[in-house]
């Protein structure tokens, strides 16, 4: 995600993309896509950087929550 917004040069190992289809993992070469199920409602927020915006405030909830 922080290479997608700029905020890195460094490539990520394991791509983790959202979909509302089924979950799976799927090798390529000296990567991983991996494909996660969530809610729709995960899916909705238009334009990229509002998508990246909304999935990073998720993931720091989920962390900082007690």
């Amino acid at each position: 995600m922080e290479n997608a917004l700029g905020l890195s040069t460094q490539l990520p190992m394991k791509i983790v993309l959202l979909t509302d289809g089924s979950p799976r993992e799927i090798p390529l070469d000296w990567r991983t896509i991996n494909f996660k199920k969530v809610p729709p409602k995960h899916l909705l927020a238009k334009g990229k950087v509002s998508r990246l915006a909304v999935q990073a405030l998720k993931e720091l909830g989920a962390k900082v929550a007690p």
